[in-house]
């Protein structure tokens, strides 16, 4: 998440007087998670793209990671494992 976009969810969570233990719980993530998000020491593309959902924010550039949830690529390697 670039240093602009963090900015904007900290305003977004201000306008909406939101904590970021609100928006953590809204997007699905533990509070310390999202702090490591939002403090840069993660890139977590899919992660970004709910955070910008859920305050309605345009989606950031997403990175060099997949956009997939951890759910989908535990099901792709399952199907992998299977096989």
């Amino acid at each position: 998440m670039d240093e602009e976009t963090v900015k904007e969810v900290k305003i977004a969570l201000i306008r909406r007087g939101w904590t970021q233990g609100d928006l953590s719980s809204e997007i699905g993530v533990s509070p310390a998670y999202l702090s490591l998000v939002l403090r840069r020491h993660r890139d977590v593309p899919w992660i970004e793209k709910r955070i910008c959902k859920a305050l309605g924010l345009k989606a950031a550039g997403t990175g060099s990671q997949t956009s997939e949830g951890p759910e989908k690529r535990r099901r792709k390697r399952g199907r992998v494992a299977a096989t």
